[in-house]
């Protein structure tokens, strides 16, 4: 029995596989649902039920795990005994028995087999790992073959005890199967084994220029002591140990003479590596938004009148102050004594006792001026280091109103994430996305409200340095629709009509409104369509017409406004409305959403159309296609073709040796799927058009093609996702102040 494995995104394409759904009736009556835990019975009902636990855990991108067991020629199960040896075969690979799964058996081809369609998120959230499933699952049918009295095959040879061959990963193993290149860990291993094969010794200078030459950077592993514990290697933009490359130091050592001097330039060598690694972080910045509440923009002349705006502002929730009158206090609740202490009480009591922090009415431009002035004073001074870690730090007024500002915010957004951007406010004109870089594996890390709410003394601080704190909300499920620049009338009309989840307001007449709307998929088609739906939005109830992005920031709740001639006023929620949806936002997306498919509909026609005239004129000659043959068929010939001859051309250059029809197969399977075509109509096409495919492979070759080419264009688009921009690869460097 031989297993293949294959790891997905959609549960539809692989059950309308499995069923063989487009097929002719012959064959689709050759597949049945023989067993599994779902109530579903076609694709369509399957699919709606894997989907309700799919949504559970939204990050996860691959949920989809599909594996077929296959007999050998001549052996056959009955229907029962599929299902107790699918049953086993799970329970071999660790599955919960609450992942949902499906058996459908497929009796077209000479050899008996099964397809498992597997959930691997369960109903209680928790997910399957397929590390390493194709080992595992090569192991559970070598022992499925004993325990049901079946055929026995060959399994796979496993590395032994004292073999120094490096162990590839899964992601290896693809990779050298895809280029045909081996990995980092084979190549460094190729180096190394030859610079010792003939016994010869160096000293740590010689060793490290040898191994530069060849592209790979040594990395040298010193202890504080100056004892040396080995190496790893970079080769690229890997790093690997020397003991995964076959060479642990016990056994390189002896190789190596060292000395004082070759441990003090190996030490050298290890400064400078990490100074590299530590500029590399350093390089965080942010390119999100353009023109908008983030950027420069000119003031607005429509301001209402200030009766208007004071009816619809509201305090911002305050703490009750708990005061000592015994003894003075700082921030941190530790006494203060001295002349040093005196003046820092004072700032304290000064920065309690305003009316500013936050809460409107009085001079808020003074306000600002003393908030600033506190602010500043309390981080500027060394933190007071308390005998009890555990006791309770005290949190300044300030911070308490703040973080209420931003339960507030937060609660009505309702987002998964955030994302917090800085932007500096004077010559510079930095911006900075303060998780940038953070993330796992050096992806941008985004928060959650309380990791939010964490922040906040360190935001507050870079608030009075005069930074405008913005943040982002991110979320699988639904869109953000930034209404910016809302005068008095606009503000009303988006009152009445779209139902925002925010009001709030950062300056003098000015207001900004947040719809919340649900995301349909996680695609740039859907992104680009949020996105016109926020400029057209904004046009119509006279906000900014410059907002093209739908990831637009927007001001932090709590925190003052430092654009010039904003006097510091504070970012105030207007109104909150908790988990509202805008049903006419929702219906005007569906509309463009429409219009645009449409659209994209017509110009597919329009080009294939006109790709059947071009060639037409091209080869000077009318094309008759058989009455069976469809526009699909034709392009799979012309695909065909075009990369018959240019593997002739290789050849009679000298550069290929042989046609390979199956990597031509390929190319054209990835260009076809790249023009919008089905997989099942690419497979009819494959099948019937592949010139003597009959004769040179069997069984599931177009499933394989096909799954092939889909995986090779997602990694290419996630690829290309990850890719910085251009605008975010020259933004200035990312500063941290020390609190």
């Amino acid at each position: 029995m031989k297993p293949k494995t294959v790891r997905g995104s959609g549960f539809r394409g692989l059950l309308d596989y499995q069923f063989r759904i487009g097929k002719p009736p012959e064959t689709r009556a050759k597949a049945k649902m023989i067993g599994g835990n779902m109530a579903g019975e076609n694709p369509r009902e399957l699919s709606k039920e894997f989907g309700q636990a799919r949504k559970l855990r939204t990050d996860i991108k691959k949920p989809v795990w599909h594996c077929s067991l296959n007999l050998p020629a001549g052996e056959i199960l009955d229907e029962t005994k599929w299902r107790e040896v699918v049953d086993s075969f799970l329970e071999k690979m660790e599955v919960d028995p609450s992942n949902q799964f499906c058996i459908i058996r497929h009796r077209d081809t000479n050899y008996d087999h099964v397809h498992i369609a597997l959930n691997r998120v369960n109903f209680g959230g928790r997910v399957w790992s397929y590390a390493n499933d194709v080992y595992r699952a090569i192991d559970a049918c070598q022992k499925l073959e004993k325990e049901f009295n079946l055929t026995l095959t060959p399994g796979f040879n496993r590395r032994k005890k004292n073999d120094n061959t490096p162990k590839l990963t899964y992601r290896e193993m693809q990779m050298i199967s895809r280029t045909g290149e081996p990995s980092a860990k084979m190549k460094i291993k190729s180096v190394l084994d030859s610079l010792f094969s003939g016994g010869k010794t160096y000293t740590p200078q010689e060793f490290c220029q040898a191994l530069q030459t060849q592209g790979i950077t040594p990395i040298p592993n010193i202890a504080r002591t100056g004892k040396m514990n080995g190496f790893a290697f970079r080769f690229g933009e890997i790093e690997v140990k020397a003991g995964k490359c076959g060479w642990p130091w016990k056994k390189m050592e002896k190789y190596l003479e060292m000395s004082e001097l070759g441990i003090t330039y190996l030490q050298q060598k290890r400064e400078e590596n990490m100074k590299n690694v530590e500029l590399q972080r350093e390089n965080l910045s942010d390119a999100t938004g353009t023109e908008g509440e983030a950027g420069a923009k000119v003031d607005r002349n429509n301001r209402a009148n200030r009766a208007e705006f004071d009816e619809h502002e509201r305090k911002l929730v305050s703490t009750p102050e708990i005061v000592d009158e015994s003894r003075s206090q700082n921030s941190g609740g530790s006494v203060q004594r001295g002349a040093r202490s005196e003046e820092r009480n004072r700032k304290i009591a000064l920065e309690k006792n305003h009316i500013g922090s936050g809460i409107p009415g009085g001079n808020s431009a003074w306000d600002g001026v003393l908030d600033t002035v506190s602010v500043l004073a309390r981080n500027s001074l060394a933190p007071v280091k308390s005998a009890d870690s555990r006791r309770h730090v005290k949190k300044s007024v300030s911070v308490q109103k703040k973080e209420a500002a931003w339960q507030e915010q937060s609660a009505a957004l309702g987002a998964e994430f955030y994302r917090i951007t800085l932007v500096e406010r004077g010559p510079a004109a930095r911006r900075m996305n303060v998780g940038k870089g953070k993330g796992e594996n050096g992806k941008e890390k985004f928060y959650t409200a309380e990791e939010v709410k964490n922040m906040i003394p360190k935001l507050e601080f870079w608030n009075a340095k005069k930074n405008d704190i913005y943040v982002t909300p991110i979320d699988a499920d639904y869109h953000f629709i930034l209404i910016d620049d809302l005068p008095l009338e606009g503000k009303r009309y988006v009152e009445e009509n779209y139902a925002p989840v925010l009001i709030q307001t950062s300056s003098r007449d000015n207001w900004q409104a947040v719809l919340k709307v649900s995301r349909k998929e996680n695609t740039k088609e859907e992104q680009s369509a949020a996105n016109e739906l926020m400029r057209r939005i904004n046009v119509e109830v006279g906000g900014d017409s410059k907002i093209s992005a739908v990831v637009h920031p927007f001001r932090l709740a709590g925190f003052q406004n430092k654009k010039p001639n904003r006097e510091n006023e504070y970012t105030r929620i207007i109104a909150a409305n908790p988990g509202a949806i805008s049903l006419r936002a929702s219906e005007e997306l569906e509309k463009i959403r429409r219009e645009r498919k449409a659209e994209a509909e017509k110009v597919e026609r329009e080009r294939r159309e006109n790709a059947i005239r071009t060639t037409n004129i091209r080869e000077n000659r009318n094309i008759v296609r058989p009455q069976d043959e469809t526009i699909l068929d034709f392009h799979f010939r012309e695909i065909w073709g075009k990369n018959q001859r240019f593997a002739r051309k290789m050849i009679e250059n000298g550069k290929w040796q042989e046609i390979d029809y199956s990597a031509i197969d390929f190319r054209v399977v990835r260009e076809l799927l790249q023009r919008g075509y089905e997989p099942e109509k690419i497979e009819e096409a494959l099948l019937k058009c592949s010139p003597e495919l009959a004769s040179r492979h069997s069984g599931d070759y177009a499933f394989k093609t096909i799954q092939a080419a889909l995986d090779s264009l997602y990694r290419e688009q996630e690829r290309k996702q990850n890719q910085p921009k251009k605008n975010e690869m020259e933004v200035e460097q990312f500063w941290e102040p020390t609190l």
